[in-house]
């Protein structure tokens, strides 16, 4: 996704610093970037074939923010968590209906200004004990297809401004952004874990 794609300056983004740095421990390697803004596990599905004609010897998989911004775990949970959750949503879903109507940028930049509210004791913190990403399958399967191209997989886990278990840093609230359906970074933080939790057990199970 982006986190690979970079940045317009190709020099900066980490393809190019892991090529460089190969390069300086001796190791000719050719590192192609094949990340894409916006995209997800399901949109590198449908490409496989351009990636398998590539015929890596070896294979990153660095992929899952997009994919974390567009699940719909919490909308399920229910109870007291979810009236809870509910409320926050609806708070939410009025600041958005209430800001000014601008062009698309303007509108980006307000998302992104708006305020967060890290409360780790939140009630849908809980509920995520049980989140397991919708989309990992979609990750098991761009392993297999790598594998039968005949390439070595990693799989990276994704890192993040935001943590479970330590207070956000100012510096994190004022650059980091989140998904629409939650104004707590100890949320997303959750949700990252656990998918990195996941990605684990999948790395062990198959030999990653």
């Amino acid at each position: 996704d982006s986190c690979t794609f970079g940045t317009l300056l190709p020099p900066f983004g980490y393809p190019r610093a892991l090529e460089r740095e190969l390069r300086r421990f001796g190791v000719e390697a050719e590192v192609i970037n094949a990340g894409v803004e916006g995209y997800g596990p399901w949109n590198v599905l449908q490409r496989m074939d351009d990636f398998q004609a590539l015929r890596p010897d070896l294979a990153t998989l660095y992929i899952g923010w997009n994919a974390l911004y567009g699940e719909t775990f919490l909308d399920d949970i229910s109870g007291a968590r979810r009236y809870l959750y509910s409320a926050r949503l609806a708070g939410l879903a009025y600041r958005r209906a209430t800001r000014l109507v601008g062009n698309a940028r303007s509108r980006a930049l307000q998302d992104y200004e708006r305020p967060r509210h890290p409360d780790p004791r939140a009630p849908e913190i809980r509920a995520l004990d049980d989140y397991t990403p919708s989309f990992l399958g979609d990750i098991e399967r761009i392993v297999e297809a790598l594998q039968a191209a005949g390439s070595r997989v990693v799989l990276l886990t994704l890192p993040g401004l935001y943590a479970a278990d330590e207070p956000p840093s100012p510096r994190a609230l004022e650059v980091g952004h989140l998904p629409a359906f939650t104004d707590n970074p100890y949320v997303l933080a959750r949700m990252a874990g656990r998918y990195n939790e996941a990605l684990r057990v999948l790395g062990k199970r198959r030999g990653l």
